[in-house]
């Protein structure tokens, strides 16, 4: 799983601005992920973008390497995307 995420990290650096990206190995034996892929992005226009015109096959990369290497390697991607609340 390791190896996949080193080998598309640098696509989400070149083209989505990507640079905090850590993979987190979960705690307890039996959990349901094998990869925890802690990221961030300041704000929702960075990525939406990049997600949208991906899936739509409009910007190269996503879906003819990321996803085909995910595909490839039977890993299926869960984002979860959340905005952290003011004080």
């Amino acid at each position: 799983m390791l190896d996949v995420w080193e080998y598309t990290a640098g696509w989400w650096t070149a083209h989505a601005n990507l640079t905090n990206s850590t993979p987190l190995q979960p705690l307890t034996h039996g959990h349901p992920y094998s990869l925890i892929n802690h990221c961030r992005w300041d704000r929702l226009p960075d990525i939406m973008p990049t997600l949208i015109l991906g899936r739509l096959g409009i910007r190269r990369g996503l879906n003819q390497f990321v996803l085909k290497n995910f595909t490839a390697n039977r890993i299926v991607a869960m984002p979860i995307l959340y905005k952290l609340a003011l004080p």
